[in-house]
């Protein structure tokens, strides 16, 4: 098993934590040899912080983003967001939290080509149900933030 290594950058005054990981492992079963991907990490990011999970191919990486996101059950331990316990959560439970709660920026984007810019950051939006018109406002309004309100009409 490599090191993986997660860097925290968060605010001078550190508020509660949003995200934490407690004793978080992953094994996954490859023939009859099971294979221990992470083991004890354990992480609390609070609110307004950046981090960053760096490591050399096959260290874990994007498991851990995938077990801390909700996307697959850690074998061991277990994740909050915001105080609640998503681990034993079913999925449909956890797909809605992270609609609403969190958000990835991936290595490589994941926009949909036959969407503008401002369709693609609508999308999260219109899948909670927001009405269309309402789910544009709000997108538009956080590109702008994100200094790319010139870009709305553009296409990955």
């Amino acid at each position: 098993m490599s090191s993986t290594t997660v860097i925290v950058d968060a605010p001078d005054s550190i508020p509660a934590a949003v995200l934490a990981a407690e004793g978080v492992g992953k094994t996954f079963s490859q023939g009859p040899q099971p294979v221990e991907v992470l083991r004890g990490v354990t992480l609390q990011v609070p609110a307004g912080a950046r981090i960053a999970i760096i490591g050399a191919s096959g260290s874990g990486k994007s498991t851990l983003l995938h077990c801390i996101g909700g996307l697959e059950r850690p074998t061991t331990g277990r994740v909050c967001w915001s105080g609640e316990d998503v681990s034993g959560l079913s999925e449909a439970r956890r797909g809605r939290l992270r609609n609403r709660q969190l958000g990835f920026v991936y290595q490589f984007h994941h926009l949909l080509p036959e969407f503008s810019a401002l369709d693609n950051v609508a999308m999260p939006l219109r899948i909670r149900r927001l009405a269309p018109d309402a789910a544009r406002a709000q997108a538009q309004t956080v590109l702008a933030q994100v200094g790319l309100a010139a870009r709305v009409a553009h296409r990955p």
